[in-house]
Parts: structure tokens; C-alpha cells; sequence
């Protein structure tokens, strides 16, 4: 057996057991490392959303503190200005009413003193008196005349309007004197950048006033400003869900968004909204620190994982390196290599069941290699008698295909062994005489002799030329493998059957001889007996008269013993003839002449 180069034993790199195991390690750190990242990534997303969220609504809690003090405040210094004498008689006194001018300019003042953005004083009727600060030619919005209303009714009012797409604060209050109602007073606070800035450095985010659309007041400022009023212009950012979040990239920087209502008490009118941004940058910069984090971690438990797995996946393998070489050492011929029982418990085990398994592989290996031997010289036997015999010897399968084929019947039928070998037997037989050789060979049963066994029958061989001659078939049994298999011995007896042809014509010949002697025996003893019975019957003639009756009768009686032995050599010539004649095959016509 040819042993294996070393290449042809060595494993592919992509197919070894540390190469499957640190790519499984890989696979499993990844995943882990990337689970665990997600996971937590997603963790400190959704606490950095609710966080985000708490801020905003802390946020929006702060706008309606800081709006409720500014409109108690507001309300508190209109009630002042309104129970002024002063302003009472202004209001009520016909003479300073008609005097515009005055009137105008003691509300500009009230206003300033204020700090207002606009005042508006009207009679008990609800009728504009005087409006300094109100932006001219814009009319007054259906809110601001509820709130006037509301104060000529005798109630203090405030709402945030959009006036002039600013959101304005406004608070009326009605001037009373005792349950009557002298006028009204009503002022404006512009929620603008001011008031933007002023809660952003409380909540610390972004604080955008939305009027319509447009931005009243931002704490934002430069692109990002200029960016979120081109965002709120082309409509990208509809008024959103009371405190619904999203993700919103403003001036480079992402922040988280959530809208909220102007008012504490009721949602806002129409577009006219809060949008409070949170940024996301701390939390992306965290979340960046914390992916590296696990990174670094990652590298070093994937090469710590990396380095163990391979001891380890070496440790397991080296048993199977062991047996590996051991097993082509006895594939080379080294029978006695065994492998040393090293490791584990399992490895040894292992290592201990090998070596008793090459050690029975090595009995069986001398037993195989004896076996053989004896093979080999009984074949040697056996083919030195079936090439030296001069009977052609052919074995079969119990279908009567031929499986052996000897020189002498290659020499005796004419075909070569590699023509015969696969073919029936009957092929080689004679049409006529092809059924009684079957069934010679199918009466040898697989666990009794047939009844052509130990006996010898004679068929009609064909050569491979056609021609036809007689042969002797002894047949034989004998089983391999569980499987019947027929042997038999053919001789060619031409030359005994023509031996056998020529001796009985020399036999006929010599029979036919006899008959032709017995024949002219017979004929001479008859006419010795004829001649003699014509000699007494002569003498008789003669004598007639002369002899006595005693002679007389004497004679009679040897001729009548005469005729008697003369017809019984005729009757016997008869029979032996017919019996010569049958013994030759000559037809035999009738009695002798």
C-alpha cells in the first residue's frame, strides 16, 4: 500500500477545529457584545427619551409658572392703575374723554410703566378708547374681544393671542366702582426672544413660540434660528400630539422635539403652539463613549475568548492528531505503533480503546496475512493441477454461468478464457443434449448430492467453430460464501468413441466368420450323416430278404436314429444360424437349405 504524502493528510486551514472555534468565538462575542450594545444602547435611549421627556414637561411646567407670575403680576398692577382716581376720572368724566390726546397719553404712560407691549382702554361699553403700542392696522383677533368682553362683564381675563404673528400675553381687568362697571383696561406682554432665553437657562433647552407659523420668540440663535424658521415657513413641522416626541436635525445638531399648548388650561388655537427642544448630542456623545467602551471591551474578551478557545480546541484535537498519525502509521505497515494514553479522561479512554483495537486490527492482519498464504498455495496447487490436466475443468454459479475456465477447455472448445467466462454452460453443449446437462447440474441440491453427483454422463460438446463432438460431463458441488457453485470435468472422447466404433466391427467381423464356419461344420456333419443314412439305407436294400427279422428290425431302427439326428443338425443349423445373424444385425431370411 502506498503511503500518503503529509499534504495529502493535512487539513485544510479553513476546516481545523481552532480556526472553527475561534470563528465561533468570533460569532458568539459578536453577537453577545452586539446584543449587550443594543440592548443597552436601547436602554439609555428610552431612559434618555423619558428623561427627555420629564425635561420637556418640566419645561412646559416652567413656561406656565413663569406665564401664571406674569399674569398675576399684570393683573395685580392693572388693578392698581384702574383704582386710581385719576383713571377713574378719565374714563368717566365726558369732558376728558373727548380729549383724545390727553387720553392717549396716559395710557402710553400706564403702558410703559408697565412695561407693556400694547394697552387698550375702553368704556363700560367695550368701546377702544385709547391703544397705544397696538400695531397699526391690525385688527383686533375674536380672542381679544372675548377678553374685553369678559372684563365690561366684570371678570378679570388673560389669554395668549397671535397678534400680528407674535404671541402676545394679554390681560384684562375692568375698572369698578363699587358693582358698576366704568371701563376696561387691558395690556400686552410679547412673548418674544426675551422670554424664550429667560426659560431656556431655567429648563436648559431650546424654547420656540410659534405663531402661525412663524417663530414669536426663540432662544435659538444664528443657523440653527434661521434653519427653524425656514423649516417652520415651508411647513415641515405640523403641530404635533400634546407631548408626542421626535427627532428633529436643526442647525447640525439632532435634538428631541415635543410641542405643548400655550395656554395651562386649554390646548392652542390653531398652529399656535410651544416647541421645546431637547438636544441629543450629550446622549449620542455618551452612547459613542459607551459603543467604544464595549468595543475595548469586546477586543479584550474576544482575544482572551480567542486565546482559551485555542488551548482548549488544541487540548481536544491532540487525541485526534494522535490517532490521526498513529492510524497512518498502521496504514504504512506499522502494525505495532499504538497512541499514548495522554489527557483527559475522555482522551485517555479513547487513546486506551485505539490501541486495543489496533492490537486485534494487528491479530487480525496476521491471520488475514497466514490466511492468505495458505490462499495462495492452494490456488498455486490448484492451478498447477488445472492447467496441467488434460480434462477441461469448468466452474460455474448455481445459474450455470461459467466462472472458471482451464487451458484445456480453451484447447478442447476453442474459446479463450475472457470469451467464456460469464456465458452458460449449455452454450458449449449441443442444442439436443442442452436440457439433460441443466438438469444434471440443477439436481445437485446446496445440501444433498444430486443424482448426477459421483457419476459421469456423456453429451454433445460444440466447438466455437460449430463443430460437434462427443464429451464426458462429471459434475460437483461445493459452496462459498453461502453460494452454490458447480465444478465440472469435461473429457473430450473422440478417439475413445472411434476406438470403440472400429472394435465392434472387428467384433461383427469375427462373428460373421464364425456363422460362415458354423455353416459349413454343419453342412459337412450333414452330408456325413446323409451319407451314411443313404449307406444303411442301401444296405438294408440289399440285404432284404437275407437277414433276419431280428436284424431286420435293427436296421430299421438305425435308419429311423439317422433321419432322426440328420433333421435335429438341420433344426439346430437353423437356430444357430438366426442367433448369429441377430448378434450381427443380418436379417436372417429363413430355415437352411
Amino acid at each position: 500500500m502506498a503511503s500518503a504524502s503529509p499534504s495529502a493528510r493535512a487539513i485544510p486551514w479553513h476546516r481545523r477545529m481552532e480556526v472553527r472555534v475561534v470563528a465561533g468565538l468570533s460569532l458568539l462575542v459578536g453577537l453577545s457584545l452586539g446584543a449587550a450594545l443594543v440592548a443597552t444602547s436601547r436602554v439609555v435611549t428610552n431612559r434618555s427619551l423619558v428623561q427627555g421627556l420629564d425635561r420637556l414637561d418640566a419645561a412646559h411646567s416652567a413656561f406656565n409658572a413663569l406665564i401664571k407670575r406674569q399674569i398675576e403680576f399684570a393683573a395685580a398692577q392693572t388693578r392698581l392703575i384702574t383704582v386710581l382716581p385719576v383713571f377713574r376720572a378719565h374714563i368717566s368724566d365726558a369732558r376728558l374723554v373727548r380729549d383724545g390726546a390727553t387720553l392717549d397719553a396716559m395710557v402710553d404712560d400706564y403702558r410703559q410703566q408697565l412695561k407693556a407691549q400694547f394697552c387698550i382702554l375702553t368704556d363700560r361699553n367695550g368701546n377702544w378708547m385709547s391703544k397705544p403700542g397696538w400695531p397699526p392696522g391690525e385688527t383686533p383677533p375674536a380672542g381679544l374681544r372675548s377678553t374685553v368682553e369678559a372684563a365690561v362683564a366684570g371678570r378679570s381675563q388673560n389669554d395668549i393671542l397671535s397678534i400680528g404673528r407674535t404671541l402676545v400675553l394679554v390681560v384684562s381687568e375692568p375698572a369698578l366702582f363699587a358693582n358698576e362697571v366704568l371701563g376696561t383696561l387691558t395690556v400686552g406682554y410679547a412673548l418674544d426672544d426675551a422670554i424664550a432665553q429667560e426659560l431656556a437657562q431655567v429648563t436648559h433647552c431650546e424654547v420656540n413660540l410659534i405663531a402661525a407659523d412663524q417663530l414669536s420668540g426663540t432662544s435659538m440663535t444664528g443657523t440653527g434660528r434661521a434653519e427653524l424658521a425656514g423649516l417652520l415657513a415651508a411647513g415641515k413641522l405640523q403641530p404635533q400630539a400634546s407631548q408626542a416626541l421626535d427627532m428633529q436635525s436643526i442647525g447640525g445638531r439632532r435634538y428631541l422635539s415635543g410641542a405643548f399648548p400655550l395656554s395651562p388650561d386649554r390646548p392652542s388655537i390653531g398652529t399656535d403652539r410651544m416647541l421645546l427642544l431637547q438636544d441629543w448630542e450629550p446622549t449620542e456623545l455618551f452612547l459613542s463613549g459607551l459603543r467604544r467602551r464595549f468595543l475595548r471591551a469586546g477586543g479584550v474578551i474576544f482575544l482572551l475568548a480567542c486565546a482559551a478557545g485555542t488551548l482548549f480546541s488544541r487540548s481536544v484535537t491532540r487525541p485526534f492528531r494522535d490517532i490521526a498519525a498513529a492510524a497512518g502509521d498502521i496504514a504504512n505497515g506499522n502494525w505495532t505503533r499504538q497512541v499514548p494514553t495522554r489527557g483527559s479522561a475522555e482522551s485517555t479512554t479513547m487513546a486506551v480503546a485505539f490501541n486495543e483495537m489496533s492490537t486485534h486490527l494487528r491479530h487480525w492482519h496476521q491471520e488475514a496475512q497466514n490466511r492468505a498464504a495458505r490462499l495462495e498455495a492452494s490456488y498455486e496447487r490448484f492451478s498447477s493441477v488445472t492447467e496441467s490436466a488434460r480434462d477441461a475443468i469448468i466452474s460455474t454459479d448455481q445459474e450455470g454461468v461459467v466462472a472458471f475456465w482451464s487451458r484445456s477447455a480453451a484447447t478442447i472448445f476453442g474459446y479463450v478464457e475472457n470469451e467464456a467466462i460469464g456465458q452458460s454452460l449449455t452454450q458449449f453443449v449441443a442444442r439436443s443434449d442442452q436440457d439433460a446437462c441443466l438438469a444434471a447440474l440443477m439436481s445437485i441440491g446446496t445440501d444433498q448430492v444430486g443424482a448426477a453427483f459421483g457419476r459421469t454422463i456423456e453429451v454433445t460438446g460444440v466447438r466455437k467453430d460449430g463443430a460437434q463432438f462427443p464429451i464426458e460431463l462429471s459434475v460437483s458441488v461445493w459452496q462459498t460464501g453461502g453460494a452454490t457453485q458447480f465444478t465440472a470435468v469435461v473429457r473430450d472422447i473422440t478417439e475413445r468413441k472411434r476406438a470403440e466404433g472400429a472394435l465392434k466391427l472387428l467384433n461383427d467381423e469375427i462373428q460373421l466368420q464364425r456363422l460362415r464356419v458354423f455353416k459349413a461344420t454343419m453342412t459337412t456333419v450333414q452330408d456325413i450323416v446323409n451319407n451314411l443314412l443313404n449307406g444303411l439305407q442301401l444296405v438294408h436294400i440289399e440285404a432284404e430278404g437275407q437277414l433276419s427279422a431280428e436284424m431286420q428290425t435293427l436296421f430299421d431302427r438305425m435308419i429311423q436314429e439317422a433321419a432322426a439326428k440328420l433333421k435335429t443338425l438341420g433344426d439346430l443349423e437353423t437356430v444357430k444360424e438366426k442367433e448369429l445373424a441377430i448378434g450381427l444385425g443380418i436379417e436372417y431370411p429363413g430355415g437352411a437349405s
